[in-house]
């Protein structure tokens, strides 16, 4: 699997038809995500994940629809040998919060993450 920081993000990211890419190459795009809701704004799921715990926000164009913090206890992480390994335990726990919201099958135009595993930079 390629380092996170290699993936390029997708404009056509839809949550049920998109898996994690495992090649490190962007799915071919042809055109943004219809908007299902009708308010005509784009959808953006943002992700933090933390040592403890991941911060999901999700907004419509500038208009936050919710944003809430999913804790996961240390001796569940610890069953993982590494953050990379985490993955599929992180998703499930932000799907499961998308789905408590009624958001499980809907078109996002991005998803950011914050963080991830990049080499040392330089500071200045």
């Amino acid at each position: 699997m390629p380092p996170l920081h290699d993936i390029a993000l997708r404009e056509d990211t839809h949550l049920s038809s998109q898996p994690f890419p495992t090649d490190g190459k962007p799915a071919a795009s042809t055109a943004r995500p219809a908007d299902s809701s009708g308010s005509g704004k784009e959808r953006i799921l943002a992700i933090n994940p933390g040592s403890t715990s991941t911060k999901v926000a999700l907004y419509e164009g500038e208009t936050e629809v919710f944003s809430e913090t999913v804790e996961h206890p240390r001796d569940e992480l610890a069953a993982f040998p590494t953050v990379i390994a985490q993955y599929a335990y992180r998703r499930a726990a932000v799907d499961a919060l998308l789905a408590e919201h009624g958001m499980t099958d809907m078109p996002l135009a991005a998803v950011a993450g914050r963080g991830g595993l990049l080499p040392p930079m330089p500071g200045g």
